[in-house]
């Protein structure tokens, strides 16, 4: 099947809203919700960065912390972080996101989310979800936390406690996408997910030297994957992130987008 035929296929029946940044995903899936009165329980972010921040209140939305809103608000429960294929093909880049980050390890450090491990395979990590502060706590501080509440009698938190919830976080590297085979889900997808050259990327990565065809390559390359698992988008955000994505792709960038945009059933206008 042609590349454009797989797009109509992936998107006929998907919501779907281009953006200029990250942030701006929590209000296109609330009006996906709002629009069909329901939540989608899963949701998948291809893109460089994991938008998830952990062991911290959060005042308000960002681009870095947008998935916790997402979770604390429209009903996530499971969140697949997709490592972009430009990475995982990179031995370079990809030995930066395996190195292991003390950030899971270590009871009271806050920040973003990084790769935990070998990305080889899928990585797996459960949570406790405070839905009213929308923070992402782990398993060692909930630990801390119960042993310290024990000694003074008090109670003790549980995924029971009213606003908690469990959510399993994911991260995947791009030739294990297979995980999402023929699950619904609300797609996001971030520019940088395709080529970044952005200043403040982990480790420094720095992609700008491909040229027009190797974006469009990467463009197949991920409508194939979803295509090929029969994953149902139910709703899409896209993301240029001109602060990540060279301006010299937007021409390529904006087709891309708009082919999507066009495909799907529902629109913002």
């Amino acid at each position: 099947m042609k590349y454009t035929e797989k797009i109509t296929e992936l998107f006929r029946n998907s919501y779907t809203e281009v953006n200029k940044n990250h942030d701006e995903a929590v209000i296109a899936f609330e009006n996906f919700c709002n629009i069909h009165s329901r939540n989608i329980p899963v949701m998948v972010n291809y893109d460089t960065h994991s938008d998830v921040y952990l062991n911290s209140k959060q005042i308000s939305v960002n681009i870095a912390n947008w998935v916790n809103f997402c979770c604390a608000k429209l009903g996530v429960i499971e969140y697949y972080w997709i490592i972009p294929h430009y990475i995982i093909q990179n031995p370079k880049f990809k030995r930066i996101f395996e190195t292991n980050d003390k950030l899971q390890q270590e009871t009271f450090q806050q920040g973003a989310m990084r790769a935990f491990g070998s990305l080889n395979d899928v990585l797996k990590e459960n949570f406790l979800l405070n839905k009213e502060t929308a923070e992402f706590i782990t398993v060692k501080k909930i630990n801390f936390i119960n042993e310290k509440n024990k000694k003074f009698n008090l109670p003790l938190i549980t995924s029971e406690e009213e606003g908690f919830v469990p959510v399993s976080l994911y991260i995947v590297p791009f030739d294990k996408i297979s995980v999402l085979k023929n699950k619904e889900i609300a797609l996001s997808i971030d520019a940088d997910s395709f080529c970044n050259s952005g200043h403040d990327t982990i480790g420094a990565i720095n992609n700008a030297d491909i040229s027009s065809s190797d974006i469009k390559n990467e463009f197949e390359l991920f409508i194939s994957a979803l295509y090929e698992n029969n994953v149902k988008i139910a709703a899409a955000s896209l993301t240029r992130s001109p602060a990540y994505f060279p301006s010299k792709f937007e021409n390529e960038l904006n087709e891309f987008f708009d082919m999507v945009k066009s495909a799907s059933k529902y629109q913002k206008n």
